[in-house]
């Protein structure tokens, strides 16, 4: 349910039998961390990265609990996809889990074990989410993995996971795109199965691939748009959404803008001067200038969006002359709340047609 619902979740592996020393295998690690990761493994998934505690000196702490796990609920199909042996590698992740400084009452303390490490992979989970907001728990837990230092060895292996947590490299590991999500609700009085999503574009996708949805339920769903290596203009496809309803499927149209251009009727060589639109400076910081030519009197409409299409602020919505216009935009949304540094566009539409301009806010 978390995994389809897009919420990660992160779990301390535990620490042994609480004296140094460990259970054996497959029950060292605490439920819920002996689950499926949202990404490793051959079989079903689930929205659980379980995290170990690395010393300072980048080894495998002696109070973290070790793998494998085993996912085998005798009968119970959905829970038996890694039966013991050979189980499944645990724990996914090591974060530093060893003197940690943490808050008591009255004040703080030093304490060690992976409850130490894992909320340091929350908050790197955190970080991920801010720099591609809508990522999806298999795309966080995949950067998480493949940015991990590591440790031992080679691969994956049941004392480490993955390796020791490494945030710039997580970051570094994160698809490109950008990353829109969307909710599909059941209203109805049964289970909702989507049964699967298709598109035509190379430069869209879409995750996970179905979900189940009890009634009055959602899941939420990611698009992904790389526009990387796409000819300026706009970019259209639809997403066919199959499912149980005796409706399906329902279509979810998507466009995308890139770079300066016009959609005026016959746009391209030709196009009405509207298409001029221009600004400066550019990288800019705080404010930057827009300018661009209204070719005959009618309604102007200046706005300005963020990568992914959402409109941030109106500054012209208005019937206007012929001529030369120029607007100032101070870095702002609509609510006068400052926007952090990123790749922002402008777009212009008047009677004869539209321009778009790619801003750089560099704070």
């Amino acid at each position: 349910m978390l995994l389809a619902a897009g919420l990660p979740w992160i779990g301390a592996a535990g620490n042994g039998d609480g004296t140094g020393g460990h259970y054996p295998a497959p029950r060292d690690i605490v439920s819920p961390a002996d689950s499926p990761h949202p990404v490793y493994g051959d079989a079903g998934h689930g929205a659980m990265i379980a995290v170990g505690a690395a010393t300072q000196a980048d080894g495998v702490h002696d109070w973290s609990s070790r793998g494998p796990t085993e996912w085998a609920i005798a009968g119970t199909y959905g829970y038996d996809d890694y039966p013991w042996p050979p189980g499944l590698i645990k724990p996914d992740l090591l974060a530093p889990g060893d003197g940690v400084t943490s808050t008591v009452v009255g004040g703080y303390a030093d304490y060690s074990g992976s409850s130490m490490a894992a909320p340091q992979v929350a908050g790197a989970c955190a970080l991920l989410l801010q720099a591609r907001p809508g990522a999806s728990v298999k795309a966080l837990a995949q950067a998480l993995e493949d940015g991990a230092e590591d440790l031992g060895a080679a691969g994956r292996d049941n004392d480490s996971g993955a390796g020791r947590l490494d945030i710039p490299a997580a970051l570094a590991a994160l698809p490109a795109g950008a990353w829109e999500p969307f909710a599909i609700h059941d209203d109805g009085m049964l289970p909702l199965q989507v049964t699967g999503l298709s598109w035509q574009a190379d430069w869209l996708s879409v995750q996970p691939a179905g979900a189940m949805i009890d009634p009055g339920g959602a899941a939420t769903f990611q698009v992904v748009i790389d526009a990387d290596g796409l000819a300026e203009g706009v970019h259209e496809d639809v997403i066919a959404i199959a499912s149980s309803d005796p409706e399906s499927p329902h279509a979810l149209p998507v466009t995308v803008i890139v770079g300066d251009m016009t959609d005026a009727p016959g746009g391209g060589a030709g196009a009405p001067a509207a298409a001029a639109l221009s600004s400066w400076p550019n990288p800019f910081n705080p404010s930057v200038t827009l300018r661009f030519v209204n070719p005959r009197p009618g309604p102007v409409r200046l706005t300005v969006h963020d990568a992914r299409g959402r409109l941030l602020r109106v500054l012209v919505d208005e019937a206007l002359p012929a001529g030369t216009v120029e607007r100032a935009w101070d870095g702002r949304d609509a609510r006068g709340h400052a926007l952090p540094s990123g790749v922002y566009l402008a777009r212009v539409a008047t009677v004869d047609g539209a321009a778009s301009r790619k801003l750089l806010l560099v704070k």
